[in-house]
């Protein structure tokens, strides 16, 4: 008997579902992050992924149980790793295949010179957020239900 294992593909594949990556930590702006990861996989039709680097500081102060605690409340798939965030970031980009990070401030610029990305910039507060999501008759029914979730 042959058998043959592929890999499933996800990711920014032709036919696949699009992912965006929100560079997620344990800030006041964890939540606007998602919410803008969320609006934004909603306009491409695809699905938001969440990603944390974590350091030996962050593991100390709980940042990774935070992090999982928002994830969670989200409904978003969240992937821990460890190492240079930038580094890591653009990894995982890589690796997903996604099709766009929201990532802020240094995080989002030193991922721009490493990896040549589409980079969602999240903005510092919710009132800068505006993106009609009304208008779209055709969204996703997940993407929808994030979005509106978020806000």
């Amino acid at each position: 008997m042959n058998m043959s294992v592929t890999p499933p593909a996800v990711g920014n594949v032709s036919g696949m579902t699009p992912l965006v990556l929100v560079a997620l930590d344990a800030s006041d702006r964890a939540e606007l992050a998602l919410a803008t990861g969320a609006r934004h996989a909603t306009k491409v039709h695809g699905d938001v992924v969440a990603v944390h680097i974590a350091c030996g500081v962050g593991r100390q102060n709980g940042s990774v149980d935070r992090v999982r605690e928002l994830a969670h409340a989200a409904d978003v798939p969240l992937f821990v790793r460890e190492g240079e965030v930038a580094a890591e970031l653009g990894d995982a980009y890589l690796e997903l295949r996604a099709c766009a990070i929201v990532a802020s401030g240094r995080v989002a610029r030193d991922v721009l010179t490493r990896v040549p990305i589409a980079v969602a910039i999240a903005p510092n507060d919710a009132s800068a957020v505006e993106i009609d999501l009304a208008g779209d008759q055709s969204l996703s029914t997940q993407s929808r239900d994030r979005a509106a979730q978020s806000g």
